[in-house]
């Protein structure tokens, strides 16, 4: 399991009791008026595989507005365009992946996910982080991204949208991540695509532990940066976001696992966060 850094960032402790493992929390506290909620996302998740039942539904309309990571109604293409140029490697692919690899992540994306020599060309370019999101969208084909399936219910719903953290934030982020790091946890091959859809079984199953298992065979920086900073810095926007009114908050699910996680951080500030849990359908595991 290795190989997720990028995968953590597409979905992104076990509990002392295993069936309290679940994708939605109730925040309730002696501070605040009426419940909030918690969810974890994963980021990019096939179209036939996206589920948000009822009890989660009920959840989002009884809050008043919608935390997520970044305020996607604040990126507009001028941002994106500001931060495009920090995709790309600054040194030569072949400086990082010996050539044999090279040959064998060649032959799988375009012999296997049918992509455009032209387009691996391109690819080989970028930081892995940036590129495998391009490998995940070949390989899943159709799907949906939590984050702009809960903003549209936000816009139906006319709740206020706002971030943990600003788009120039989060790329920031990433870009302070080692590019070797990012090699050795980002293989342009099968692996990376099976291990998300391991990744994605675990997810319908609601089962948060492996993701702080996952993280944890990651570098320290890595763990710090992506995930317990970040986490950290959160949770006084959390706190002063849902004495406000009520929050649906939605965050990788790789954040709220582990002893500093944002489940436990909010149990540490007196807050009583409770699972809501409702058991999901499984399909089978596709392999590429």
């Amino acid at each position: 399991m290795k190989h997720l850094l990028s995968v953590l960032f597409f979905f992104l402790l076990t509990f002392s009791n295993a069936q309290e493992s679940a994708l939605l929390w109730k925040i309730e506290g002696d501070s605040i008026d009426q419940p909030s909620y918690l969810f974890g996302t994963i980021h990019m998740i096939p179209k036939k595989e996206y589920f948000f039942p009822n009890y989660m539904k009920d959840a989002f309309k009884s809050c008043e507005q919608l935390i997520m990571e970044i305020n996607l109604n604040e990126v507009s293409l001028k941002d994106q365009l500001s931060v495009a140029s920090t995709f790309f490697l600054d040194k030569n692919i072949d400086q990082y992946v010996s050539k044999n690899k090279l040959a064998d992540y060649r032959t799988y994306l375009q012999d296997t996910l049918k992509m455009k020599a032209k387009k691996v060309d391109k690819l080989f370019l970028m930081k892995p982080f940036y590129a495998s999101s391009l490998i995940y969208k070949k390989a899943i084909g159709k799907f949906k991204a939590y984050e702009k399936e809960l903003n549209k219910m936000a816009t139906k719903q006319k709740m206020s949208v706002s971030g943990l953290e600003t788009f120039r934030e989060q790329i920031n982020i990433i870009n302070s991540l080692s590019v070797k790091d990012q090699f050795e946890s980002t293989p342009y091959s099968s692996v990376l695509i099976n291990e998300y859809y391991k990744l994605l079984e675990d997810y319908k199953k609601q089962n948060l532990s492996v993701f702080w298992t996952m993280m944890q065979e990651e570098s320290e920086d890595v763990l710090n940066e992506l995930l317990i900073n970040r986490n950290k810095r959160w949770i006084p926007k959390i706190e002063m976001s849902i004495r406000e009114k009520p929050a649906f908050i939605a965050v990788g699910a790789a954040h709220l696992a582990g002893p500093e996680g944002v489940i436990e951080l909010l149990k540490k500030q007196g807050y009583q966060v409770t699972p809501v849990f409702s058991s999901l359908k499984l399909t089978g595991t596709p392999s590429f």
